[in-house]
């Protein structure tokens, strides 16, 4: 009796791992006009196309689809090259996307449902997207999302915007998707054309980002992967479009002392402030304006003279105005005491 047991147990061992299936995985975007990867019809097949081993599936509610290669009539062997066609008729017309792929790839790139009357056509980037394509690691410690900017290098000014997936966070790694879909702009997207993708995340005048130049490659058809695994940030910039802050200013009263006048301000800014474009103008009367430098700075309190080298007369008008500057690659200016410099 047990060793008869043993052999059903050796057969049910064989059976289970002579059943075993190799899944064929995959994802359809939305196209650039919101026409859903939803429900859409999926041929898997060998060339040519249209042969009698074609395997028919659809897309689910997430735009997934999945199939076998063990249900081809002679089952794909790794290293094989299928094929992937996804279509939608909508619209008085017909939606669709092609992906080259071997056998055995588990996950395919994702791609993205193409608009037959757009002359740029629909080419989809995946950086960092789960299972056999690797993951975007993210080390910044911030809670933000991370945008992805891309672009053409031959049309840098139509620039395109998506926010990373945050769909996969493991223990140790932070997994995260993006797929960047070049329909979006104008230029049309060929082989060995230069393209950049910026991560970023910004937090007040801070950006983190990591820039990832490539080229184009339609190998695989309708779509391609940049790299296995990508690390975010690798660069800090600071960004200041803040202007610096200009408070406690000497005010002076009328008064019959007819100077030197000292003033005083407290000037401030995250980026620093740049001292020798931060000055105090003064005029007597309707004479023309006199630019200063602080005398002096301490503890961000700069100081001024105003009618250093003169002295004004009873009835005399004394006007002055402070204008100030950062330190960052902005020059952001404030103005004391309007936002206007004529005032």
């Amino acid at each position: 009796m047990g060793f008869k047991k043993f052999i059903y147990g050796l057969l049910g061992t064989f059976l289970l791992w002579n059943t075993a299936k190799t899944d064929i995985r995959g994802f359809v975007h939305d196209s650039y006009d919101e026409v859903s990867g939803k429900n859409c019809p999926v041929k898997i097949y060998r060339k040519p196309k249209g042969s009698k081993d074609t395997l028919f599936t659809t897309t689910d509610e997430n735009g997934r689809y999945l199939e076998f290669e063990s249900n081809f009539i002679l089952p794909a062997s790794p290293g094989d090259t299928l094929f992937v066609h996804a279509y939608k008729d909508t619209l008085g017309k017909t939606y669709t996307s092609d992906l080259m792929f071997l056998a055995g790839t588990n996950y395919n790139l994702e791609i993205t449902l193409n608009d037959p009357d757009k002359l740029s056509k629909a080419f989809t980037v995946s950086l960092g997207a789960p299972f056999s394509q690797g993951w975007i690691q993210d080390t910044s410690g911030l809670p933000n999302p991370i945008n992805g900017i891309y672009w053409l290098a031959k049309n840098p000014e139509q620039k395109c915007t998506t926010q990373v997936d945050t769909g996969y966070v493991w223990p140790l790694n932070h997994y995260w998707r993006s797929c960047f879909n070049f329909e979006e702009q104008d230029s049309v997207a060929r082989h060995d054309d230069s393209v950049y993708i910026s991560l970023e995340k910004t937090v007040s005048d801070t950006t983190w980002r990591t820039l990832i130049p490539f080229t184009i490659d339609t190998t695989w058809l309708d779509a391609m992967k940049v790299a296995d695994t990508m690390w975010f940030p690798l660069e800090k910039i600071i960004n200041d479009q803040t202007q610096p802050s200009i408070s406690d200013v000497t005010t002076w009263p009328d008064t019959n002392f007819t100077g030197p006048y000292p003033v005083s301000a407290y000037i401030t800014d995250a980026s620093g402030i740049d001292t020798t474009k931060t000055r105090l103008s003064w005029k007597l009367n309707n004479s023309d304006s006199t630019i200063v430098r602080a005398d002096s700075i301490k503890s961000d309190t700069f100081y001024f003279t105003v009618l250093a080298d003169s002295s004004a007369s009873a009835g005399d008008s004394v006007n002055y105005k402070i204008k100030a500057t950062d330190a960052s690659n902005n020059s952001n200016k404030a103005y004391w005491p309007g936002p206007n410099p004529d005032n």
